[in-house]
Parts: structure tokens; sequence; C-alpha cells
């Protein structure tokens, strides 16, 4: 899987969360740790996924309709 935006960032991360999740091969304290990790990492890709659309509809309003 190629990441080149935010939202196939937050598709990996949702499927790696889902494996931590699952895997019985971490203890409770390692997993939360690692669910948290990936809730941050997830929390800036929505950021960044927010912040890239609202210049886009920035971008396209043409310069004499701006402030």
């Amino acid at each position: 899987m190629r990441l080149k935006t935010a939202v196939d960032v937050l598709e990996l991360l949702q499927e790696q969360n889902g494996l931590v999740r699952a895997g019985a091969d971490l203890g409770a304290a390692e997993r939360a740790w690692v669910v948290g990790y990936l809730a941050d990492v997830a929390l800036k890709a929505i950021e960044v996924g927010s912040l890239a659309a609202r210049l886009e509809e920035l971008e396209a309003v043409p310069p004499r309709h701006r402030r």
C-alpha cells in the first residue's frame, strides 16, 4: 500500500490497530501503549487532512474574491 494522503494513512492505521488489538503476542500494557501511539498518529493525520482540505478550498477561490 502506498501512502499518498492522510486518508491512506488513516486506513493503514485502522488496519494495524485491528491487528494489534487481536494479537495475542502482546501483553495488556504493550497493547495499550501501541494503540495509544497509533491513535496519536491518527489524530495528526486527521488534522493534516482537514488542513489540506481547507487549503484546497481557499486556493479554489479566485484571488480577487479573497479578503
